[in-house]
């Protein structure tokens, strides 16, 4: 299957560059170690033909004795599910007595024998209701000594969807919006979720019989990989409380907001502040007893996908130096970070400073945040087509324009899971070629950062990386690649 959807058009634009050709390699190779079917069989071994021995991401084995059990389920919910309970079914071989998730619309590979709902992502729908409660009924129901997966990847935060009685779908919905606009963290966006759910911050475990026993297998697209944000952790002890979410919201000037538009959130604050005075029952904490029957267990990260992609440079002998899995600044400034560290390293390469034959690149991951600014679409300011990581490559460009001494070069940043904001891309890219083309037609990029408007722009000058759902989450990758002459 073809990664890069528009790779032969890519190519025959920028395939004049050596340092293209290497990187977009490279990123080939970062999305296809982390495809979830390679993971899960890659992680879980069979011993004896009754015991699993399942391996984390640092090599930390777990032992599952299956004569323990008398029936075998599964449940899960994100981007990355279909594929990890198709594979699951097919490494163990078992006969599961029940199984439902829920993944994103459009997902191509959907696994026989369970129960499949597809719901809305990012924003919660009414199936992302319908699905969890079909869960929560089947977990119910289970009477035995059961062996339970969960299978969570990024995603599931909005697939998994249980409202607290009080609080509305679309009040949900709303909240979801506004958060996703202000430039939140995943990590204070999952914590405001979290105290709105029934579900989310670790209350899965609650609706499973104490004979069970509970494997989460979980694809991370959370920086640090903090199981307590990954999916809004339904199986991870919570530590964030309804304080903590009103202050997050407080924080984006979201609390009081006073925008026509947005759709009533009064019952959202109502049930915080009931919380939050001890009306309402706080998530479940780490030290909770329902957690020594849970065994929450990373199989995937951004660090794998980063890994893979600098041993791809090293095979074609460029010095490349891993720089960690932990971006989280916004798009704009990381985008001129990214531009200095190119100008940076290729004065230094020239001088022949710390870079052998002079090429060079570096690999990172994690994950940025556009800030719309809530008070500026307030006034009805137009917001374009596109995502963080292109805002991230226009961003680069502006200040790579100047720079002529550049030859050989790319910057790659993509999304692995296929999806950069609104638009229909995963990524983009900056080479020689594109800012010829800029500076050959006289674009002025400005007016295209200034309304998020990345996605228009890369796509004029042939510079977007299209993907599609790559069925696989473990946040973003950038690529910078410098070939000397």
């Amino acid at each position: 299957m073809q990664i890069i959807q528009n790779e032969t058009a890519l190519r025959q634009y920028h395939g004049q560059f050596e340092s293209f050709n290497i990187s977009l390699s490279a990123l080939k190779e970062a999305i296809n170690v982390v495809d979830p079917s390679f993971l899960i069989k890659k992680a879980i071994n069979i011993k004896n033909n009754n015991e699993i021995v399942i391996k984390d991401v640092n090599g930390v084995k777990y032992f599952f004795d299956l004569r323990d059990y008398e029936s075998f389920h599964i449940f899960g919910a994100g981007k990355a599910t279909a594929r990890m309970a198709k594979s699951l079914m097919e490494t163990l071989n078992l006969e599961f007595s029940s199984g439902a998730i829920t993944i994103p619309y459009g997902e191509k590979v959907i696994p026989d024998k369970l129960i499949v709902i597809e719901a809305g992502h990012p924003i919660p729908d009414q199936n992302s209701i319908n699905g969890t409660k079909t869960m929560i009924d089947l977990l119910k129901k289970i009477q035995t000594q059961s062996l339970v997966f969960v299978l969570i990847s990024g995603g599931a935060s909005s697939l998994m969807c249980q409202p607290l009685d009080n609080v509305q779908l679309k009040s949900k919905q709303a909240i979801t919006k506004l958060l996703l606009k202000s430039g939140a963290s995943i990590h204070e966006i999952n914590t405001v979720r979290k105290h709105l759910s029934k579900i989310k911050g670790g209350q899965l475990p609650r609706y499973l019989n104490q004979k069970g026993h509970i494997i989460t297998l979980i694809l991370s697209d959370v920086i640090g990989d903090d199981l307590t944000v990954i999916g809004s952790g339904p199986t991870v002890g919570d530590n964030s409380t309804f304080a903590n979410a009103i202050e997050i919201l407080k924080k984006y000037n979201i609390w009081n907001i006073d925008e026509k538009n947005v759709i009533d959130i009064l019952n959202v604050k109502k049930v915080l502040q009931d919380g939050n005075r001890g009306i309402l029952e706080e998530t479940p904490k780490v030290e909770n007893k329902i957690y020594k029957r849970v065994s929450n267990i990373i199989i995937g990260n951004n660090e794998i996908a980063c890994k893979r992609a600098m041993n791809e440079l090293l095979k074609f002998g460029i010095k490349t130096k891993y720089l960690g899995s932990d971006i989280n600044s916004e798009a704009k400034v990381f985008g001129k970070e990214l531009a200095e560290l190119l100008i940076s390293s290729h004065i230094n390469s020239f001088n022949n400073i710390n870079f052998g034959n002079g090429s060079f690149a570096y690999v990172l991951g994690g994950e940025t945040v556009v800030n719309l600014n809530l008070k500026d679409n307030s006034k009805n300011r137009e917001i374009g087509t596109g995502g963080r990581n292109q805002e991230i490559i226009v961003s680069s460009i502006n200040y790579l324009q100047s720079c002529k001494e550049l030859k050989d070069f790319t910057i790659i940043c993509c999304g692995t899971d296929g999806i950069d904001g609104n638009s229909e891309a995963a990524g983009g890219l900056v080479s020689p070629l594109t800012l010829y083309t800029l500076d050959r037609e006289k674009i002025d990029i400005n007016p295209y950062l200034n309304s998020h408007d990345s996605g228009t722009l890369l796509k004029k000058i042939r510079s977007q990386i299209i993907t599609g759902r790559t069925g696989t989450n473990v946040n973003d990758i950038a690529i910078i690649c410098n070939v000397k002459k």
